[in-house]
């Protein structure tokens, strides 16, 4: 039954992989906001008939840090700046660290293919489970035990450009993993030592494998054009952050409707503040 299960997954998972890549992102982009929910909602669910101690510890020191800083420490030693700054770094390391794994995947598989060495697990299979794992996102979701669910507010404009981020990570290693080593080539590996054919075909995969093309000086800068894309993506969420726990702290703090305090606040940023900053710069020119 799981077995089964499992196959028919894997088998639109494939599907999925065929899929064009601006295809592949909103798919993936609507999965990341759905596995944050799921996570958060069930550890802060979980929360409220068990306390989660150690991973409450470790998991909610980011919204701790944050929260306090931004409302008890308004000095120079904790500025805005600092604080933004902290979140794209981190952020950003992050979205770099799922493409970059995703693609070792595939370098990793490739060169044991190219040696003819025995590979154990299927390639296909290893995709998925990074897919799954950063689309679920559990240490984020599990961050959120200590939150109310109204809290959940808060995460929606920085959320909507840090799960884009994320979802072009995943997105971006899957593509340029795909051109290192296609999933077509291992899956007829896989189905030539499933049916104990001779060695002659597999001689032939292992073949076409060498012969895959070397990525060109084109698909380097594309690469780098989408880490520029997922940095910018992962500014703006670092930006508007530290704005969105600060807005979420002052209501609680000043028993204010918090949806009306950010619908408020983000038509001034929207409406005032930015047109103001583009005027100054603009002006300078």
């Amino acid at each position: 039954m799981l077995k089964n299960t499992y196959n028919y997954v894997i088998g639109r998972y494939t599907k999925f992989l065929s899929l064009s890549f601006s295809k592949k992102f909103l798919i993936t982009y609507f999965l990341c906001i759905i596995g944050y929910l799921s996570i958060t909602l069930l550890s802060i669910s979980i929360n409220s008939l068990y306390s989660l101690k150690h991973a409450d510890f470790i998991a909610t020191k980011k919204f701790e840090i944050v929260s306090s800083a931004v409302v008890s420490q308004t000095g120079s030693e904790v500025s805005y700046l600092s604080l933004a700054l902290t979140y794209i770094v981190n952020n950003f390391l992050a979205c770099f660290t799922i493409s970059s794994a995703i693609v070792a995947v595939a370098l990793l598989y490739k060169h044991d293919l190219k040696k003819e060495n025995e590979v154990v697990i299927s390639y296909i299979n290893v995709l998925f489970i990074f897919y799954l794992i950063t689309i679920l996102n559990p240490f984020t979701g599990l961050s959120g035990a200590k939150l109310r669910y109204l809290d959940l507010l808060a995460v929606i404009p920085h959320g909507i450009f840090e799960f884009a981020a994320v979802a072009l990570s995943i997105c971006l290693g899957i593509h340029y993993a795909l051109k290192i080593l296609p999933v077509s080539i291992t899956l007829n590996l896989d189905s030539n030592s499933d049916s104990d054919s001779n060695s002659e075909k597999n001689i032939i995969d292992y073949n076409t494998v060498k012969s895959i093309p070397k990525l060109k000086l084109r698909d380097y800068l594309n690469y780098l054009g989408l880490l520029i894309l997922i940095l910018l993506l992962v500014s703006i969420a670092g930006i508007l952050e530290p704005i969105d726990w600060a807005l979420r702290n002052y209501s609680i703090a000043n028993n204010l409707n918090m949806v009306d305090l950010f619908i408020e606040s983000y038509k001034n940023i929207i409406y005032y503040i930015i047109p103001n900053i583009l005027n100054d710069l603009l002006s300078k020119f």
